[in-house]
């Protein structure tokens, strides 16, 4: 039984099935500016055989669909999203997975805030899982889906030959566990009691004492298996399971509430996480960095802060990559970093469980409690295993070694008050199809998230930003020739985008929907074979934000597309920048300096014309 088809009640909205016709009008408008007069006519072509064919038995199919699905307490999308990404082959952190860098304050160092986190976020947990924690509601007061927390009661995705399946964890509190991760190792602590109540921060300290006494573990490491593609890690550990030692071993991986790898940036790489495989890490070190509107900044305390993020999203050994959660704790500086499986969880229902934790009065108990209980989980392998992992975790390493993280830091005012309502995603769109723009001169798509939570089973809808009114302000821009009543425009082009996604009647995951169906039921689709689907599903720039950064600072991710680009943006008024992370995969992606020049040139051309509309 898989998280999918047992869902969380919800008094949340049903999504919608948007009309047909409204979606095939809107889909024309937001693909016109990726295609010449001459593709345009033929992908109007295309729309209208499928208006005139299947399109309305697919439109029938998809609203039935979402009838029974709605009776089960789930959307149309909820399982057929997840199944997206469940048929992804490719090792998770070079696709889907993601790195974030949290904001987690804690009031000691090293193995004391270590342990203090694992309280806080395991106390966040628990009180869920014993029903004290209450229901998520929208800053409009609207109940939110809860079907995304259902990681919280551990679970995993368990990768099988061709479709992997979610395998929920345990749905009760009491003595549960986290897996920690040092040296190649990995050891269950102990966070609840047999009332289900959290273990005090004491008694996870003494706890994480024994874990991080024991030797350097033996080549390849625990988590070698959770680096493999995703055939090769169903067919290893389909293999390894056979074995009932490994099997046991496997459970307890499943039933953890979370993982936490403790790492030490002051020691060589090799003696971070006993393995080889992270050589990747230090190889592109150089790479991942900080820049001031592209000019090198003084270094941070502690390990650069770029290079921690590239650990945390691609650096093997450090996660399971299968699992929902696994943080990441530096002994040696005040980096806190979290890297997410994504096929269950977004980044909205993230931050509002690292918001509770941060809430969590503390318990730091006393000398006198007992230790967190730790057990050593280890698999039993053959020689051939051995030697198999060794081979699978390094292609791996090769592949993770060319991804890149930058940090770009871009000064920034705050925006200034115009007659209209100024949304900052809608300036920074701007701004990134500017530097697109400007850079490769042409438009891409660009992918923009939204959060769907006010609807059952929602998970995000797709906001394509790069409308007629976007290009032309962009384009007026990088020529000189931008004008208030092209911002203007812009913005309420935007805003109108946010509100069909908000309302239910974006156009993406409607035609992925549509699609879904003609699958079913072998019809033709021309409108979805056609190029220019294709072309507008197709991410350059994949960006998202979740704006505040007093829980989720910053976040890296593989680009969606080869040769594309990873941007995860956030304002920062009170350092007055704004700041750009860009992820990308170095020998595939082109001129990413030239962008970032085109970056920062954006934002102060943009702020300039935003202060000559406020006169």
């Amino acid at each position: 039984m898989t998280a999918a088809s047992t869902p969380t009640p919800t008094t949340a909205k049903t999504l919608p099935v948007p009309p047909l016709r409204q979606t095939l009008d809107r889909y024309l408008e937001t693909v016109a500016v990726l295609l010449s007069p001459e593709e345009l006519e033929v992908t109007r072509g295309a729309v209208e055989a499928f208006a005139a064919g299947n399109g309305p038995a697919c439109q029938s199919a998809l609203e039935a669909f979402a009838a029974e699905e709605d009776a089960l307490g789930r959307s149309w999308l909820w399982e057929a999203w997840l199944e997206a990404y469940h048929v992804t082959r490719v090792a998770l952190p070079l696709s889907s997975n993601v790195g974030f860098e949290l904001a987690m304050p804690t009031t000691g160092s090293g193995l004391d805030r270590a342990a203090e986190l694992i309280h806080r976020m395991a106390a966040a947990y628990l009180a869920h899982l014993r029903g004290d924690a209450g229901a998520d509601v929208s800053p409009r007061g609207e109940p939110l889906c809860q079907q995304q927390w259902d990681h919280v009661e551990g679970g995993l995705r368990d990768p099988r030959q061709g479709l992997d399946v979610f395998l929920p964890g345990r749905q009760d509190a009491a003595d549960r566990e986290v897996v920690a991760l040092w040296r190649g190792r990995a050891v269950a602590v102990r966070v609840s009691d047999t009332s289900g109540g959290p273990l005090s921060v004491t008694a996870i300290r003494a706890g994480l004492d024994e874990v991080v006494a024991l030797p350097e573990a033996e080549r390849p490491g625990f988590t070698a298996a959770g680096y493999l593609a995703g055939d090769d890690a169903a067919a290893m550990l389909a293999e390894l399971q056979q074995d009932g030692d490994n099997a046991h071993t496997y459970a307890r991986l499943r039933e953890a509430l979370f993982l936490i790898a403790l790492t030490d940036s002051s020691a060589e790489a090799s003696e971070v996480t006993g393995s080889t495989e992270v050589t990747a890490v230090t190889k592109a070190s150089k790479a991942s960095k900080v820049t001031e509107a592209t000019e090198a900044a003084a270094p941070e305390d502690g390990a650069d802060t770029a290079d921690h993020l590239r650990q945390v999203a691609f650096a093997p050994g450090l996660a399971w990559p299968f699992k929902p959660v696994t943080l990441q704790v530096d002994l040696a500086d005040d980096f806190t970093g979290l890297h997410l499986e994504h096929s269950t969880l977004d980044g909205s229902t993230l931050v509002a469980i690292l918001g509770r934790a941060q809430d969590v009065t503390l318990d730091q108990g006393g000398l006198h409690d007992e230790p967190a209980s730790t057990e050593p989980l280890a698999w039993v392998l053959s020689t051939d295993q051995r030697a198999a992992l060794e081979q699978g975790v390094g292609d791996y390493a090769r592949e993770a070694d060319r991804q890149r993280v930058r940090i770009l830091r871009v000064p920034a005012g705050p925006l200034p008050t115009l007659p209209v309502k100024v949304s900052m995603d809608a300036c920074l769109q701007a701004v990134m199809l500017y530097a697109q723009l400007r850079t490769y001169g042409r438009v891409r798509s660009t992918y923009e998230s939204v959060d769907m939570r006010e609807y059952q089973g929602g998970r995000t809808e797709c906001l394509r930003p790069n409308t007629r009114a976007a290009v032309e302000l962009a384009s007026a821009l990088v020529d000189g020739t931008a004008t208030p009543d092209l911002l203007l425009a812009h913005l309420d082009s935007h805003r109108t985008q946010v509100k069909r996604c908000k309302s239910g009647q974006g156009i993406d995951r409607h035609l992925f929907g549509l699609r879904l169906m003609a699958d079913r039921h072998g019809y033709a689709v021309p409108l979805h074979d056609d190029p220019a689907y294709d072309r507008l599903t197709t991410d350059f720039l994949s960006t998202t934000s979740l704006g505040d950064p007093s829980r989720i600072v910053r976040a890296a991710f593989a680009a969606t597309s080869e040769g594309g680009i990873g941007i995860y943006y956030v304002p920062l008024p009170d350092q007055g920048v704004v700041e750009f992370t860009l992820s990308w995969t170095d020998g595939v992606a082109e001129h990413v300096g030239e962008l970032e020049q085109a970056l920062a040139d954006g934002v102060a051309a943009l702020w300039s014309l935003l202060e000559d509309a406020a006169g």
